[in-house]
């Protein structure tokens, strides 16, 4: 097994050094995570924090935007992205703000994508007076459901990044 070195510069000037192994194919492509200190990266190029203080949704959204990371409430794309993040859950069957909230009768993303191609949702509850327009997921099963924005949860902050990319052209 040939092994190469790679620095990969990540946000906020922090230096990284990765082992990785080199492949037979040329060129091969290595990917660096670039997720901040005490930040887990999660598929599609996400970074999150699980946070354990319990705050109402808008609470947990300002605390997240106050990180100076570009983070808000997580946004869950896939299945896969899903599994990843519940895979980090404590196995407490606690709650977590997520980012989906409902507006009018559109679910929407806090980046204003309404009526995501995935959802997990457990069950859906009618609630005519809008009390319950906010999304938790719950361990260790990853669904989702709707819960009053004003209850005081868990919650889990995200960004996304675009992946560092360093191509290696020589031959051995």
């Amino acid at each position: 097994m040939h092994l190469k070195w790679f620095i990969c510069l990540m946000p906020v000037t922090v230096l990284a050094v990765l082992e990785l192994e080199k492949r037979d194919s040329n060129p091969c492509v290595y990917a660096c995570s670039s997720c901040l200190a005490g930040w887990l990266d999660v598929p599609t190029n996400t970074c999150i924090t699980v946070i354990g203080t319990r705050k109402n949704w808008s609470g947990a959204r300002g605390f997240c935007r106050g990180l100076g990371t570009g983070a808000d409430l997580v946004k869950i794309t896939s299945a896969r992205m899903n599994w990843a993040i519940t895979y980090y859950l404590p196995r407490d069957d606690s709650q977590f703000w997520i980012g989906l909230h409902l507006d009018g009768t559109d679910k929407r993303w806090l980046d204003e994508t309404t009526n995501p191609a995935y959802t997990n949702l457990e069950y859906w509850i009618f609630d005519h007076n809008h009390a319950r327009d906010c999304y938790v997921t719950i361990a260790p099963g990853g669904k989702w459901h709707r819960e009053m924005c004003s209850s005081e949860k868990k919650f889990i902050c995200g960004y996304p990044y675009d992946p560092i990319e360093i191509s290696d052209y020589y031959s051995q």
